[in-house]
């Protein structure tokens, strides 16, 4: 558990770093030749990534394990700070705080910073619940060279390498995201609400009616009640909904009245 931590510690923060560099670009790249020895040895010979956070005037040394002209900079695994003559470790969290209080000093009026931070924290924690629900999984999943689009989406293990919370998810509580995510393999049943079209809007590219041709495709696999069903209400749409989606709107005064209006 110790090393899947600072896996996830390094990857979570490393998200936050590179899309900091990449939106707001206030940092520099130390090449390890311009270190003393002292600083070269401590470094392992790594080239540094320096950020200097305001309001404190904080530089923060990151050794890169990868520098990406196209700021996916992988880094080393440990940050440090300069204090007492030397160089101070600190962890993800203190380094996610300084990076967001140097936002919001700069951008004071376009940031939440509790929010972000919440997020960061909750992407970090969904992030754990992932790798140990696929852990068993990772050998054959980066093995293959044919995915369909579904094992596709599953393989989307650590999310997108620039956003500074990839795997934050308003509104779903922990068992609903095991149950609905992808990353862990969720699997569910989608709802089919049978809606008045006066409640509906539709387009597509070739001007046919996608409620339509789904109901044309859905029809040989439903049992009889639900044919009979279509027969009683035929000008109504069949509407897919996924089921947090259905439970989401049934509990809305506008939806709930509708229902009970049919019912």
């Amino acid at each position: 558990m110790p090393c899947l931590t600072e896996h996830i510690d390094r990857l979570s923060v490393q998200n936050l770093i590179n899309a900091y560099c990449i939106e707001i670009n206030r940092f520099k790249i130390i090449k390890n030749e311009k270190f003393n020895n002292n600083d070269i040895e401590f470094f392992d010979g790594k080239d540094v990534l320096v950020l200097t956070l305001l309001p404190l005037q904080q530089a923060l040394y990151i050794p890169l394990h990868f520098f990406s002209i196209l700021g996916q900079h992988q880094i080393f695994g440990k940050i440090y700070v300069r204090a007492n003559g030397g160089y101070v470790e600190i962890n993800s969290l203190t380094t996610a705080s300084l990076i967001l209080a140097d936002i919001q000093y700069h951008h004071s009026e376009n940031l939440d910073t509790f929010d972000v931070l919440s997020r960061w924290i909750e992407s970090h924690q969904k992030l754990v619940t992932i790798m140990l629900n696929r852990a068993k999984d990772f050998e054959t999943l980066f093995a293959s060279d044919t995915l369909n689009f579904i094992e596709t989406e599953q393989a989307l293990i650590y999310g997108h390498a620039m956003h500074p919370t990839p795997k934050a998810r308003i509104g779903f509580n922990k068992q609903q995201w095991i149950n609905y995510s992808p990353e862990t393999k969720g699997c569910f049943n989608i709802h089919y609400w049978l809606v008045h079209p006066d409640n509906t809007i539709e387009e597509s590219f070739d001007g046919k009616s996608i409620s339509r041709q789904l109901l044309e495709y859905l029809t040989p696999f439903m049992p009889q009640e639900q044919k009979k069903l279509f027969l009683q209400f035929p000008c109504y749409k069949l509407l897919p909904l996924h089921p947090w989606q259905a439970k989401f709107l049934q509990d809305t005064p506008f939806i709930n009245s509708l229902l009970r209006i049919v019912y």
